[in-house]
């Protein structure tokens, strides 16, 4: 059965502000239609309800005149948004083990999407679900989800990494053309799922040295969310990391960049 109220991480939604503000929409009509607060989206780790993040996407795409709004959106974003999960991503042995691993923990941030990773005919499927109906019957959810997990896996496989196919279960756009420029790839609409088919040997290969910039990104994200404040961004880093059973002193360290022992010295002297 799936939750009644499903929640999602409001990271999913940094650059938002920017970018509505960038296409002249007005943001504040925009996040009081959708029943949510700037401040609300501005605090990287809090809870918001699903649904009201793909009404969002959709009243903005509508209010900018936007249709590729949800494109555009991932395009801005790195791994950064998934937290922590990103570093435990980055330290797997195989895009396969890294892709698994990231489909077990994504529901901490999403709880509405499911993930799916299967091989069949030499072929590599990376694919995206949702029971909810509000999301399902979204072009705005769908681009923005598949556009994420393209930016995965041009991280996990390196940055010239294309997919051979994506999957779009959203209708045909006025303007395709963006679609096949952004994936790079031959795009499907009205499919009846979402996602990207690739070669499955992709699966097998060491993760990318792409990966070596997340360390970098989710630092300068916690910089920048709490504004200096360590104390708060390691509470931060160890709630993100709790539900993975990874949470241990290097891994924070890591996340913060610091070694554990000057991590310890900086959180007793606050």
């Amino acid at each position: 059965m799936p939750r009644a109220h499903p929640l999602i991480r409001s990271s999913l939604l940094s650059e938002f502000p920017a970018l509505v503000r960038e296409r002249g929409g007005p943001l504040g009509d925009i996040l009081e239609q959708a029943g949510l607060s700037l401040e609300q989206i501005e605090q990287p780790t809090l809870l918001i309800p699903f649904e009201k993040q793909v009404r969002l996407l959709q009243i903005a795409a509508r209010s900018c005149r936007f249709e590729a709004f949800g494109l555009e959106l991932a395009r801005r974003q790195d791994m950064a948004v998934f937290g922590a999960l990103s570093l435990l991503v980055m330290n797997c042995n195989s895009v396969s083990q890294g892709l698994r691993l990231f489909g077990r923990y994504l529901h901490y941030s999403v709880q509405a999407v499911k993930l799916d990773i299967r091989e069949q005919n030499g072929l590599g499927y990376f694919t995206l679900d949702t029971p909810y109906e509000t999301a399902a019957e979204s072009d705005q959810f769908w681009d923005h989800a598949v556009a994420l997990t393209y930016g995965v896996m041009q991280m996990l496989c390196g940055l010239g990494w294309t997919p051979r196919s994506t999957y779009l279960r959203r209708p045909e756009p006025q303007d395709p053309g963006n679609y096949s420029r952004y994936f790079r790839s031959p795009v499907a609409f009205d499919a009846e799922f979402s996602g990207l088919i690739f070669e499955q040997g992709v699966l097998d290969q060491p993760i990318s040295g792409s990966m070596s910039s997340v360390p970098d990104q989710l630092q300068d994200y916690l910089r920048k969310s709490f504004e200096g404040n360590f104390l708060e961004q390691v509470r931060r880093v160890i709630n993100s990391l709790l539900p993975t059973k990874s949470c241990t002193a290097k891994t924070v360290a890591e996340c913060m960049g610091y070694s554990p022992r000057t991590c310890l010295l900086y959180t007793s002297d606050a």
